[in-house]
């Protein structure tokens, strides 16, 4: 009975302590992402936004999306939670979407994350993306570019699981990125954090073209 009354002390005071420790994120990391599933066709466009948090990101509950201009806000119930280490990481969403018959809003942006007790921390970010993008289609890329970037690849598996993302050189793709079903370029602009997707490439009809 000692040893069991022991432990729930010792569970408790685990669990208080922690209780009494408020949300912590250092910085929030926001990406425009224009897709462009079909060659001619215009652009769906989303943003991905997640905050670092320093303290136990397995209690994120809720993200909340402001833009300070607009007042327009998006709510991410039950964030992605990517642990990194001691329980601190990433918490966010990839499917941040504009309102229907709009574009997102460029300029300051608030992300306010709040953890499974209802308490909140916010960090402050900025979306910018060449408003050209808007009406270009895949086949304007890579010349539509005036900024600096990088040329990615993702592959697919047959899943719809992405198993390789990174830069597509010759003799150096591993194993799961030569046995990926679907290809899509990517080019990055780091500095202004946006990426575009371009149309998928499917591998079986790529070797039969060659043919």
């Amino acid at each position: 009975m000692r040893i069991l009354l022991a432990v729930l002390a010792v569970c408790c005071a685990v669990f208080f302590s922690c209780s009494d420790s408020g949300p912590s994120v250092s910085h929030a990391r926001a990406f425009t992402v224009f897709d462009y599933a079909e060659t001619d066709a215009l652009p769906k466009t989303r943003l991905a936004v997640f905050v670092n948090v320093e303290s136990d990101v397995r209690l994120a509950d809720e993200l909340r999306i402001c833009n300070e201009e607009s007042g327009l806000e998006w709510t991410a119930q039950q964030p992605v939670k990517v642990p990194v280490k001691d329980y601190a990481g990433w918490a966010g969403s990839a499917h941040i979407m504009p309102a229907h018959g709009k574009q997102l809003p460029q300029g300051r942006y608030c992300a306010v994350y709040q953890d499974c007790s209802g308490r909140e921390a916010e960090a402050a970010f900025k979306v910018e993306y060449p408003a050209s993008f808007l009406q270009a289609t895949a086949a304007d890329f890579p010349g539509i570019i005036k900024a600096e970037y990088r040329k990615l690849t993702a592959a697919y598996s047959q899943e719809s699981v992405l198993v390789y993302f990174g830069e597509q050189k010759q003799g150096s793709s591993s194993d799961a990125f030569r046995n990926a079903s679907v290809l899509r370029e990517c080019y990055y602009m780091e500095d202004m954090s946006v990426v575009c997707l371009m149309p998928p490439v499917h591998r079986y009809e790529e070797e039969n073209s060659d043919r």
